[in-house]
This record gives C-alpha cells, sequence and structure tokens, in this order.
C-alpha cells in the first residue's frame, strides 16, 4: 500500500506543478535558466516532484582493454588453426612417405627372393652342364702363392 501511496503522493505533485505553470506565465528569461545554470539557485515551488539524479555505472572495463582482449583472442584463433592446417598436412605427407616405403620395401622383397632363386646352386649348376658344356672338377683345386716382388716387377715394365 505505500506504493500506491507514493505514486498518489507523485500525482498529486505533478498536478499541481501543471497548475503553476498555467497560471503564472513564464518569462523568456526564466525559460532559458531551467535550461542552463548561471548560478543562481531558485527555490522549488511547493508540491514540486523532484526526480532524483540517477546513479551512474562505472564500466568495470574500458574500451580498449574489451578490443585488446578480442585481438588477442582473435589472434590465438587463428594461430590454433594454422597449426590444425599444419599439423593435417605434415600427417597426410607422413602417410604419403609410409606408403611409398611399404611399396619399396615390397620391392626389395622380391628383389631378394628373386636373386635367391637365381642363384640357386642347382640352377647354376644345371645352366653351365647344360648351355655351357662346362663340367664339374674331378680334382680338387690347388692352392698357390704368389710373389709381390715378381709382381712388381712386371708391372712395372
Amino acid at each position: 500500500m505505500k506504493r500506491t501511496g507514493d505514486i498518489t503522493l507523485l500525482v498529486e505533485r505533478a498536478e499541481t506543478d501543471a497548475k503553476l505553470r498555467r497560471t503564472r506565465p513564464q518569462q523568456p528569461e526564466e525559460q532559458e535558466r531551467r535550461y542552463v545554470f548561471n548560478g543562481d539557485h531558485r527555490q522549488p515551488v511547493a508540491g514540486y516532484a523532484v526526480r532524483p539524479n540517477r546513479r551512474a555505472i562505472r564500466r568495470r572495463r574500458s574500451t580498449f582493454s574489451i578490443i585488446l582482449i578480442l585481438f588477442a583472442a582473435s589472434s590465438a584463433i587463428v594461430l590454433y588453426i594454422s597449426n590444425i592446417v599444419a599439423v593435417n598436412r605434415l600427417t597426410h605427407e607422413v602417410n604419403s612417405l609410409q606408403m611409398e616405403y611399404t611399396k619399396l620395401v615390397q620391392a626389395s622383397d622380391v628383389l631378394k627372393a628373386e636373386i635367391g632363386r637365381k642363384s640357386a646352386l642347382e640352377r647354376i649348376g644345371t645352366i653351365a652342364t647344360g648351355q655351357l658344356g662346362l663340367r664339374f672338377a674331378k680334382d680338387p683345386p690347388e692352392w698357390f702363392e704368389v710373389d709381390q716382388e715378381r709382381v712388381r716387377s712386371i708391372t712395372e715394365q
């Protein structure tokens, strides 16, 4: 009920203020004084509703700091995304190199198997006797030593 009483009091004050304005003509000087403060204090009219000033709201952060924070955040996001792109590019490169390495290892294994097959003693023996007309030696090979002095004298001539 107190609020309705306050509201009715304010309405009454506003009505009396409006009546006073109608009955008393305003001079141009008073009208200007109302908007521009020239140092004279006027006494409030009885019944006039005085509105208190609103409390000033103090900003906690300045505009510059907000812009600086946004710039730092956007820079961090750009760096993070560029890092992700670089890592993805490197993983693709590693995968392609790994596939190439696997192909080379498989080719190397195939070549080793072919070398093993072609260097088998039975195969070489059959080719030597059949195609080239070679035969196996009946007596074992003999060992002999080479005189190094003689080799030097021959090479000098």
